[in-house]
C-alpha cells in the first residue's frame, strides 16, 4: 500500500476530479495512481484492509489508528525504482521488486512514456493525468487552498460517527451523527448541496435504513442505522442520495447542461447554408455572448435579427390566397385540453434547435373563449405540425389575474431574444378591468426569461398601457431588436374595429420606464394581431385584420416603417391571429410556412379556436447571399 494522500498534497491541488472519481468508485483490490505518480488504494481496498487488520475497532483512539495505519503503510508500500529512456530498457531492467514504480521518459512512441508499477511478473502502464492535470492543478490551486484554509480545523471533542484526520489531528472528511457527509471545499454536507442544486431538497431522515446489508463496509448510527456505506459495487453511497456519490454527481452535471447534453443532434445544422448565417454587425455583438459568460444556451433565433442575404419587394404579390380546406388542421395539446382551442401562436426558429426543437412556440389555450386558461404555454416542434408542450418547468407561465374588484385574463404572447444576455423571452399582456374599483382598466406587458429553456425567472412588468396616452390597451405586442440602433422595436394595436392605426415604441433596454413613442403607422385596414420578422435585409409583417372583414395581409419594408402590402390572403372569413417563418427551397425560392387560429365563428364548436399550419407557394424572391 502506497503514502495515504495528506492536507498538504490536497492544497498543492494534486489531485485532480477523475482521480477522486476513480478513488471513491474503484472496485475492491485495486489501486489508483494520482497525477504525481503514487500508488494508493480505492476507497473500498482501504477500508476492507482496515477492517480485515483489525485496526477500525471502537476502543482504539483516533491517533492509535493513525500510528497503526502508518505503520502497515510502511511495512507494504514498493517505493520509486529508478527513471529510464525507453520501454525496452525499462522491460530488460533487473532488481526490481513487487509494488515498485518507474518512469519512462522519452520513448519514440509517445504512449510508452509515463508511470508504471511492478505487479511482481512484469511492468504495468499506471495513471497518467498528463496536461488535464496540470491544467487542471493550475486553475484550482489558489481556490483549494483557500477552501482548505477556512474548512480543515481541528476538533478536540470529536462527537461525529466517522471523522478522517490527517497526521496532525486536522478533520479532513467526516460523517457526523445525523448521517451528513463534510467534506474539506464545501461549507455544506455533501447530501444538501447536491439537492439545493438540483430543486429537489429530499427528506434525508426518510432514507436511513434503506440500503441493503450485504456491503463491504457500512457505517451506522447509536440505533442501528446504516448512514453510509460502501456496496459490493465498490461505490460509496450516503444519506440523501437514491444513488451512489459518483452517479448523483455524473447526473446532475448532466442536468446542468439544460438536457440538452454536450453531444447534440447536429442533422440540422448540417442543412443550413451561408445564407442562415448572420450579418458581421450582428455576428460581433452575439460573439459579446461568449466574453460575457453570461450561461445562456438559448441560440439566436433566425429571422430575428439581419442575415446573409437579400430579397426584394415584388415577390410578396405572388403569394396564393389560402384558407382551411387547402391548411393543414392540427391536434395540439395544452395543460388544460388534449385537444381544445388555442389562439395567439408565435414561432421563432432556431439554427440548429433549442431544447431538440426546431421551432419553439408560444401559444395561449382558449378553448370555448375560455379566459380563464388564456394562458401563456411554450411548445416545441420540428415541422410545425406536431407540437409538444415543453417539460422541464411549470406550465403555463402564468395563471389568470384575479383582482380584488374585478376580473381579468392574459393573453397576445409573443417571443423575444436578448442578443446582450442569450435569454429567450416569453412577453403576454395583462388585463386587469377594474382592480383600483375606480372604474379604470389596466393594461400590461408582462415577461419571464430564460437562459436554459428550462429555468425561467419570475415574471416581471415591461409595459404599463397607462402610462403611454397613444399605447391603447396594449394589444398583440410584437418586439424585435435592431441591433444597428441598439433599439427593441414594439408594435402594438389599440385593438378598435374603428381605427386603421398601428402604434410603434421603442426602448434601449426591456424596463417598464424605457419605452419612449416612435411613430403611428397608417396601414390600408384595421390592424388587431401581427407578427414581425427580419427576412435578409427585409422586415416583414403578418397582420390579422378584424374589421371589417376578418382576414391576413402581408407587407414588406426597408425599415421599420414603411410597409408595402399584399392583397387579402385569406379565403375565409372565420380567422384570427398568425405567425410565420420563411422556407427556401433548392432553387433559393421562398415559400411561408403560416401558423394561424380560427376564430370564435364556426358552428361547430369542434371547429371554434383551432390551429391550422399552410405553407403558401415557393416565389422566386430574387435572393443573392451577400456572404
Amino acid at each position: 500500500m502506497a503514502d495515504i494522500m495528506t492536507i498538504e498534497q490536497m492544497q498543492k491541488g494534486s489531485l485532480n476530479l477523475d482521480t477522486l472519481e476513480a478513488w471513491v468508485e474503484g472496485a475492491p483490490n485495486t489501486t489508483v495512481t494520482t497525477p504525481n505518480g503514487r500508488v494508493v488504494p480505492t476507497m473500498s481496498t482501504a477500508v476492507a484492509k482496515l477492517t480485515t487488520d483489525g485496526i477500525m475497532q471502537d476502543n482504539k483512539t483516533q491517533r492509535q489508528v493513525n500510528t497503526e495505519l502508518d505503520t502497515k503503510i510502511n511495512s507494504v508500500s514498493g517505493g520509486y525504482f529508478k527513471a529510464f529512456d525507453t520501454l525496452a530498457n525499462l522491460q530488460a531492467a533487473t532488481g526490481m521488486t513487487t509494488g515498485q514504480v518507474a518512469k519512462v521518459m522519452s520513448d519514440s512512441t509517445t504512449l510508452n512514456n509515463g508511470d508504471y508499477y511492478y505487479d511482481g511478473k512484469s511492468w504495468v502502464k499506471g495513471y497518467d493525468a498528463l496536461t488535464d492535470a496540470k491544467n487542471y492543478t493550475d486553475t484550482l490551486n489558489t481556490a483549494t487552498n483557500n477552501a482548505v484554509s477556512n474548512l480543515v480545523k481541528k476538533d478536540d471533542k470529536i462527537t461525529d460517527l466517522f471523522d478522517l484526520v490527517d497526521n496532525e489531528g486536522n478533520i479532513v472528511a467526516k460523517i457526523t451523527n445525523d448521517g451528513m457527509l463534510y467534506i474539506v471545499g464545501l461549507d455544506k454536507s455533501v447530501q444538501l448541496t447536491i439537492a439545493e442544486n438540483t430543486n429537489n431538497i429530499t427528506d434525508l431522515n426518510d432514507k436511513l435504513n434503506t440500503y441493503p446489508t450485504d456491503d463491504l463496509y457500512s457505517w451506522l448510527d447509536n440505533e442501528g442505522n446504516i448512514v453510509a456505506k460502501i456496496g459490493v459495487d465498490g461505490k460509496f453511497y450516503i444519506v440523501g442520495l437514491d444513488k451512489d456519490i459518483v452517479t448523483t454527481l455524473n447526473n446532475f452535471a448532466t442536468k446542468s447542461t439544460g438536457g440538452d447534453g454536450d453531444i447534440k443532434d447536429t442533422s440540422l445544422a448540417a442543412t443550413r447554408t451561408l445564407k442562415d448565417t448572420f450579418t458581421q454587425s450582428v455576428q460581433t455583438v452575439l460573439n459579446s455572448l461568449m466574453y460575457a459568460q453570461t450561461g445562456a444556451k438559448a441560440p439566436p433565433p433566425l429571422h430575428y435579427f439581419k442575415q446573409n442575404y437579400t430579397i426584394d419587394s415584388a415577390w410578396i404579390n405572388n403569394i396564393n390566397q389560402f384558407g382551411h380546406f387547402n391548411s393543414e388542421r392540427l391536434t395540439i395539446a395544452s395543460p388544460y385540453h388534449d385537444d381544445g382551442g388555442l389562439c395567439h401562436p408565435h414561432i421563432l426558429e432556431f439554427y440548429n434547435g433549442f431544447r431538440g426543437y426546431r421551432y419553439i412556440v408560444a401559444i395561449t389555450p382558449y378553448h370555448l373563449s375560455n379566459e380563464a386558461i388564456e394562458n401563456p404555454c411554450i411548445y416545441g416542434s420540428n415541422d410545425l405540425i406536431n407540437f409538444d408542450l415543453l417539460d422541464g418547468f411549470e406550465q403555463p407561465l402564468d395563471v389568470r389575474p384575479t383582482p380584488t374588484f374585478s376580473n381579468g385574463h392574459n393573453s397576445d404572447n409573443v417571443l423575444a431574444y436578448d442578443p446582450k444576455t442569450g435569454e429567450l423571452i416569453c412577453i403576454w399582456r395583462q388585463t386587469l378591468r377594474n382592480p383600483n374599483n375606480d372604474g379604470v382598466r389596466v393594461d400590461a406587458l408582462w415577461m419571464r426569461k430564460t437562459k436554459d429553456g428550462y429555468n425561467w425567472t419570475e415574471r416581471e412588468r415591461v409595459f404599463k398601457a397607462t402610462d403611454h396616452v397613444l399605447a391603447g390597451v396594449a394589444g398583440s405586442p410584437a418586439i424585435v431588436y435592431d441591433i444597428g440602433s441598439g433599439y427593441w422595436y414594439m408594435y402594438l394595436t389599440t385593438l378598435s374595429s374603428t381605427t386603421d392605426a398601428m402604434r410603434l415604441f421603442r426602448a434601449k433596454n426591456l424596463k417598464e420606464n424605457a419605452w419612449e413613442y416612435v411613430a403611428t403607422l397608417t396601414l390600408p385596414f384595421k390592424p388587431w394581431h401581427h407578427d414581425i420578422k427580419i427576412l435578409g435585409n427585409k422586415v416583414c409583417m403578418l397582420v390579422y385584420c378584424r374589421s371589417p372583414d376578418p382576414t391576413i395581409y402581408f407587407g414588406i419594408a426597408d425599415d421599420f416603417t414603411n410597409f408595402t402590402w399584399t392583397q387579402n390572403l385569406l379565403l375565409e372569413n372565420n380567422a384570427y391571429k398568425a405567425s410565420f417563418v420563411p422556407e427556401f427551397n433548392t432553387h433559393n425560392e421562398i415559400s411561408l410556412k403560416i401558423l394561424y387560429s380560427s376564430n370564435e365563428s364556426p358552428s361547430k364548436v369542434s371547429e371554434k379556436w383551432r390551429m391550422y399550419m399552410h405553407k403558401t407557394n415557393f416565389i422566386n424572391a430574387n435572393l443573392g447571399v451577400t456572404l
